[in-house]
């Protein structure tokens, strides 16, 4: 049986009733990174896209600023930005001819395009940012190399079931790696 990941931001703790944040499932179906902000600039929901961009572990931007995800030095003015936006809230690309950069949690720097997006909803007016790694990392190294050992892991065993089911018999399933646990 296959351990429960931990909740996510905006779900009930219990798993019952609607959950605070609309449509939280939706930002999981996003190809891109994305974050919801509350009218304060607090992070009421993030993807799991986007804490793994950004080297946090599920759940773990719930509550924080979104300034969290924005290098020291631009934080203030990020603050600045968002305050004014949120008098005239409209969707459109942030910082238009600026050099943008997010911060990731172990404190490097990436450059990053963002689009954000009002969303009103029963609880208030949220902020949804969408976002992109220029440089198309999209991920850090220990993550990105965790990720692509998992996928190359199930295309090993889809191949071993190909392989039982084309010849009908049974097949010895794939060699393991010492550690491989799956």
């Amino acid at each position: 049986m296959a351990a429960a990941r931990p909740r996510r931001a905006g779900q009930p703790p219990d798993g019952s009733g609607a959950a605070p944040v609309p449509q939280v499932g939706l930002l999981e179906a996003l190809q891109d990174a994305v974050v919801l902000a509350d009218g304060d600039g607090m992070i009421a929901a993030a993807s799991a896209r986007l804490e793994d961009m950004f080297g946090y572990g599920p759940g773990e931007l719930a509550g924080l600023p979104a300034e969290s995800l924005v290098p020291a030095g631009l934080q203030e003015a990020h603050r600045r930005q968002r305050a004014a936006w949120a008098v005239s809230p409209s969707a459109r690309l942030m910082g238009e001819g600026m050099q943008l950069a997010g911060l990731r949690k172990d404190g490097a720097t990436f450059p990053v395009r963002v689009s954000l997006t009002p969303v009103t909803t029963a609880s208030g007016q949220l902020t949804l940012a969408i976002i992109r790694d220029v440089n198309g990392t999209g991920l850090p190294a220990d993550a990105a190399r965790q990720r692509t050992e998992a996928v190359l892991g199930e295309l090993d065993d889809l191949i071993h079931q190909i392989r039982a089911a084309a010849f009908a018999e049974p097949c010895p399933p794939p060699p393991r790696a010492p550690g491989d646990d799956r």
